[in-house]
Parts: structure tokens; sequence; C-alpha cells
């Protein structure tokens, strides 16, 4: 037999143990993204996928799921994830996930798995595919030539899985816009001794970074503000196609509605070689003045 491909480092941040056919630990404590201070979302969306991925068949992909952020994770605790079957057919599993630091509840995730069927003579697929990449994607940049000051140092030695493409006024926007574009990609190559499947779930993992972020860049505010806390509510992805994670991703992202203290962000995922769509994805948080903490 030959020697095992390592792990690549999104893999290792993302493992589960299993302590019974339905239950699953954390193997590495949480490490919060510059300028958050919780469990970083996307980690337990892509763990509670992770999770509900060990308790079906090899034939099933995620069609969808929808998360609920429902208190703040503590990065020093691991997290247990309890899977159960809410429905189990032939061609459809509905999933409850939860997510668990001792008896706390943390998050909760519904997933929809479905078979993937390509029956011959079937009506054609009808779906939404760009015309053309914007003009100005030429002028985007790696993400360490635009990071603030404050944030350089720790995104430095975090070394984030992902890869980005961003505009020059990403953190310092010169105005409000109707639209956000950028790329994201996964470093490092998923390993052949993973499921296939894990690409879903990294593509779960990168979709929360930067997203509910975004509606301030639309706005034309600072993306980083010193005063503000911004909390995640609740997260959803619906996979239209399988998400080669390795491979550039073009993002579009806008936001619809922001007032009140609340912030919803809706976003598209697109492979830029046939311009088909890959994902949906919507956020919505809450804006809390740091004064009021």
């Amino acid at each position: 037999m030959g020697q095992e491909t390592k792990m690549s480092e999104l893999e290792e941040i993302l493992e589960l143990r299993a302590l019974s056919e339905r239950r699953f630990i954390s193997q590495q404590l949480s490490v919060p993204p510059a300028g958050a201070r919780g469990t970083y979302g996307g980690e337990l969306v892509a763990q509670s996928l992770l999770a509900g991925l060990h308790c079906v068949g090899p034939a099933f992909v995620p069609c969808s799921l929808h998360s609920y952020f429902v208190t703040g994770g503590d990065p020093s605790v691991l997290l247990e994830y309890q899977v159960e079957d809410l429905r189990k057919g032939r061609s459809f599993v509905h999933q409850e996930v939860r997510a668990y630091q001792g008896s706390r509840l943390v998050c909760v995730t519904i997933i929809l798995w479905g078979v993937e069927k390509r029956a011959a003579g079937a009506e054609p697929p009808h779906f939404k595919s760009l015309e053309q990449l914007p003009s100005e994607l030429h002028e985007l940049h790696p993400l360490q030539r635009l990071l603030p000051q404050e944030h350089q140092r720790v995104h430095q030695e975090q070394r984030l899985p992902m890869e980005y493409r961003f505009p020059e006024d990403m953190f310092e926007p010169k105005g409000p816009r109707d639209q956000l574009d950028y790329y994201v990609r996964i470093r490092e190559r998923i390993t052949p001794r993973s499921d296939k499947r894990y690409n879903y779930v990294a593509m779960a993992y990168l979709s929360d970074l930067y997203f509910l972020f975004a509606a301030r860049t639309l706005r034309g505010k600072r993306l980083h503000d010193p005063a503000l806390t911004t909390v995640s509510l609740d997260h959803t992805i619906h996979f239209h196609a399988f998400p080669h994670v390795n491979s550039w991703l073009y993002f579009q992202v806008r936001s619809p509605k922001s007032a009140g203290g609340r912030s919803l962000v809706l976003g598209e995922y697109f492979d830029p070689e046939t311009r088909e769509i890959v994902a949906s994805t919507t956020q919505e948080g809450a804006t809390i003045y740091r004064s009021k903490l």
C-alpha cells in the first residue's frame, strides 16, 4: 500500500471524530477570523454538513441547507454534533444537525439530501448563467494587499484556507454600489482520501467569511468598524451544481435591505469557465454598537 496522502489544512480544521453512529466531536478548537470573537459561522455550517454526510449513503449529495446560529460559540470549547433523520426516503433525506458545547445549543442546521439523477430524455436543464464576466475583474487584488493595518498580522498568522481576489476598495469603499464581485477558492487540494462530496463541505466553509460584511461595502461603509459588532443570525445555501472549490469561483453579492440593525445579503457563485451558477446563498445578520454590549 502507498503512503496515505496528508490531509489538507481545511480538512484538519473540520475533522470530526465519531462518538457514536450519529454523534461527532470536533478535533480542533475554532480560530475566529480577524475582528470576530466567537466561533466562525462557516465552521459550524461546514461541520454540520460533514456530520450529516457521515449519516447518508454515498449516492446522496446536498441540495440545500439552512443554519440558525442560536448562541455565540466559545472558541475555547470543542463542538459536538448530533444528527437526526427527520425523513428518510429513496430519493431524499431530511436531516436536522444540532451543534452543542456542553449542554448549550450553538447552532441548528436543516439539510436536504438528494440522489443525483441523470435520466435519459429528461427536460433540458434551465439555469442562470453569466452573459460575460465584468471587464473590471482584472483589477482585483489578493487579500493581503487590501487588509486594514489592524488585521494584517492576524490574517498572516492564521493563513486562511481560502484565497481571494477582491476589488481595490473592498475594505475602504469609495461609495455605495448595487453589487459586489470577487473571486474565492480553497488553497490546498482536497485530498484523494476524502469523499468527493467534501467539496460541498468546503463550499459551506468558504461561503460565510466576508459575506455578511459585504452589506457594509455595498452601502459605502468601512468594512471593519471598531465601534460595531456584526452577528450572523442564519445562513442558507442552495447547491445547483458540483462545486469545484480548488478552482476559482466567481461570487456576486447584493443586499436588498439593511435597516433597523439587521442586514440581508444574497449571493450567487458561478463557475467562471462555464459561467454556470453553482450555488445560491443567503444570510441575515444583526449589527450592535459595542457601547451597548
